[in-house]
């Protein structure tokens, strides 16, 4: 499991640059400035609400979503789960449309856990999007893929994604990763 959170001061990562032909490429475990921000107003809207955190999970894979599902039962994380299945159906119920004006129905979520190998708007294309839109600024958008690709890595990045998650093989390490999710964003 590869969890790239960004933040040097919440544990033993190591740094390690990601480059292709560019050697001024982001590092993927540095925090960025919008990062820490979308952290501080997570952190004090769940003081001032006390609500659960809500996570929005956009995955086309069902046995995935299934599994992450089980994985945070298993962890005890304690959280509202959305799943959607495709980048249109995150776009539409991100930004109000097709039946998701309603905001006590359909609320923002705090912490976008995206899919980049998604079918017709692929994830890069959700999270181009999504840091667009001036009223989705200081969600947490973490990339879920299975892709060692650097490229994607650079182009999350460089899109502001604030963590690159590598979806673990095992239900064990699913479960490993959300707890260091609860952990390092949701609990810090």
């Amino acid at each position: 499991m590869n969890f790239s959170s960004g933040d040097s001061s919440r544990g033993p990562h190591k740094k390690r640059k990601v480059t292709r032909g560019n050697p001024a490429a982001p590092d993927p475990l540095s925090i960025t400035p919008s990062a820490e921000r979308s952290l501080q107003k997570l952190a004090k809207r769940l003081i001032i609400t006390r609500d659960k955190p809500h996570i929005l999970l956009v995955e086309d894979s069902a046995e995935d979503a299934e599994l992450l599902e089980s994985a945070l039962d298993a962890a005890k994380v304690d959280v509202r789960l959305t799943k959607l299945n495709s980048g249109q159906d995150a776009l539409y119920y991100l930004t109000g449309l097709a039946g998701h004006e309603d905001r006590t129905k359909h609320p923002l979520p705090d912490i976008l856990l995206l899919d980049l190998n998604l079918p017709v708007v692929p994830g890069l294309e959700v999270l181009r999007k999504v840091r667009s839109v001036p009223a989705l600024d200081g969600l947490i958008v973490f990339a879920l893929t299975s892709s060692h690709d650097e490229w994607d890595v650079y182009r999350a990045n460089e899109l502001q994604v604030d963590a690159y998650l590598m979806k673990p093989s095992t239900f064990a390490g699913m479960v490993e990763m959300v707890r260091d999710i609860d952990h390092n964003w949701l609990q810090g």
